[in-house]
């Protein structure tokens, strides 16, 4: 990523591409999505592309009642869509009852964003080898999933976690015909599902280099579910789900399996998946008149989530409640669907004199570093001070308990003779933040050979350096919201909240 370091009033502003949110759908990094609709409690079926006749209805049904995955829209459920990695990998973590809250946050693969629904359960997959990558630090989260790999990812999980199955009744000792055809690496896989009854097939051929589709997955996950005995979310720690079977007919729903079955239970719209543990909600953000929606799990840190391209002249300070106009805070965490509305700062300050005092950096990456000139190492909290804007609780004005983890903190270290550098303490400043230095004594300043001088220089002949007071930078984020332009946008002020 090429930086973008820009002195105030030469901020550029960013193109936002277009998001159709008057559309019936919804898109998830990539993945489209269902409407939110709320989960299936009784195993009706809303699909007009699934119907009785068909041999995957009960399948279909039984995911949504379980929550393992829902349509591509409220009524849509492409029974012959094919089923992406990033999909089936999300399907065998809700049947596992993963707890998402331990793996939020964490990629280990270039393609796949810490954002993504499908984040959790791929670095989940990933820690106990139930999946991998595909080469050059990339998983492949869109590629297809053949009917060979979906046996295998069930067969890795079942051995890795130790997981008993019920007999199944099938007493065949024969393999499909064109086992020939099987990769080497998944022979084994296919042949002990298929003599157990669990891969069917066409009753004599497996088809193992075909693409998956949505609905083979659903009638394999619901012949696994009731075949196994417990589910594991962690190698020894038995799950919570508990599974329900279908109503029969004139029942309402709501019939459980016994309770030596944990699974969760409830369904997720959205997403291939939901449960209790991996519930979903609806975040809409609003810049302005800009408007974007995306779903994201239960208790996600709000503090992590994307943030907006900024517009010129102006510095993203953080994301705020609608409904209370309070600003989020570094440990809130998604509870419900929600509505967060953008906080911008002009870029620009001038002192009363018209001189510029307040120079800005956008897109920095965590890494970023300031320069200032002084006779001795400057002391935070009296040569200067040190915010973060966007979440104010991490750099609190008393310097806070220097135990406490969740407090950022900054070094200062000598660069040659009378410079030195500010910078992140640990692990660098946090993506789609905005930070500020302040500067307290007259005869500390800012390093004007730094990039970020040079333009202002050269537009402000009378430039001095030594009334620049306020140094703003925000740190780049992966996932900037692209947020619908309307020619009628306006961005909310800071003293409007």
């Amino acid at each position: 990523m090429k930086k973008r370091i820009v002195a105030v009033l030469l901020l550029v502003a960013m193109a936002l591409a277009a998001f159709p949110v008057e559309a019936a759908a919804l898109t998830v990094d990539g993945i489209r999505s269902a409407v939110l609709t709320g989960g299936s409690a009784s195993g009706e079926n809303p699909f007009t592309d699934v119907h009785k006749e068909n041999w995957y209805f009960d399948a279909v049904r039984y995911a949504r009642l379980n929550g393992l995955f829902q349509g591509i829209t409220a009524d849509l459920f492409e029974p012959a869509g094919i089923m992406t990695r990033a999909m089936f990998v999300t399907v065998l973590g809700r049947m596992a009852g993963v707890d998402v809250t331990a793996y939020i946050g964490q990629s280990a693969y270039s393609d796949v964003s810490k954002f993504a629904y499908y984040a959790p359960y791929v670095a989940w997959a990933t820690k106990h080898g139930i999946a991998v990558g595909v080469g050059n630090g990339r998983f492949d989260p869109n590629g297809a999933v053949t009917r060979e790999e979906m046996a295998v990812f069930f067969d890795r999980y079942f051995e890795i976690f130790g997981v008993k199955l019920n007999n199944t009744g099938a007493k065949s000792n024969a393999g499909p015909e064109d086992l020939d055809k099987v990769s080497s690496w998944a022979r084994e896989s296919v042949l002990r599902f298929w003599q157990k009854g669990l891969l069917i097939g066409d009753g004599r051929s497996f088809d193992p280099k075909a693409n998956a589709t949505r609905a083979q997955v659903a009638e394999l996950a619901m012949r696994m579910d009731k075949t196994v005995q417990v589910w594991y979310k962690e190698p020894g720690v038995q799950s919570d789900r508990v599974r329900k079977d279908l109503p029969e007919e004139g029942e309402t729903g709501d019939n459980p399996d016994t309770p030596g079955n944990p699974v969760n239970p409830g369904g997720n719209p959205g997403n291939p998946g939901g449960g209790n543990e991996t519930k979903y909600f609806s975040v809409t953000f609003e810049a302005g008149s800009l408007t974007d929606r995306k779903l994201y799990p239960k208790d996600t840190l709000l503090s992590t989530l994307p943030a907006p391209a900024q517009p010129m002249g102006k510095v993203f300070l953080g994301w705020h409640y609608k409904d209370t106009n309070t600003p989020v805070t570094g440990s809130d965490k998604l509870a419900g669907d929600v509505t967060l509305v953008a906080k911008f700062a002009d870029a620009n300050a001038l002192d009363e004199s018209g001189t510029l005092d307040f120079v800005a950096a956008t897109d920095q990456e965590p890494g970023f570093s300031i320069t200032v000139k002084y006779n001795r190492r400057p002391v935070e909290g009296v040569d200067f001070l040190f915010r973060n804007i966007t979440a104010p609780a991490r750099t609190p004005e008393d310097g806070g308990d220097p135990d406490d983890v969740s407090i950022e903190r900054v070094n200062v270290e000598v660069n040659g003779d009378g410079f030195w550098v500010i910078s992140a303490k640990t692990g660098g400043f946090t993506r789609g933040h905005t930070y500020q230095i302040e500067l307290l004594k007259q005869d500390i300043v800012f390093d004007e050979n730094a990039d970020v001088f040079g333009n202002i220089k050269q537009a402000n002949p009378g430039f001095d350096i030594r009334k620049v007071r306020y140094f703003n930078f925000s740190i780049y984020q992966d996932g900037t919201l692209n947020l619908q332009l309307r020619s009628d946008i306006v961005f909310l002020e800071a003293g409007e909240f």
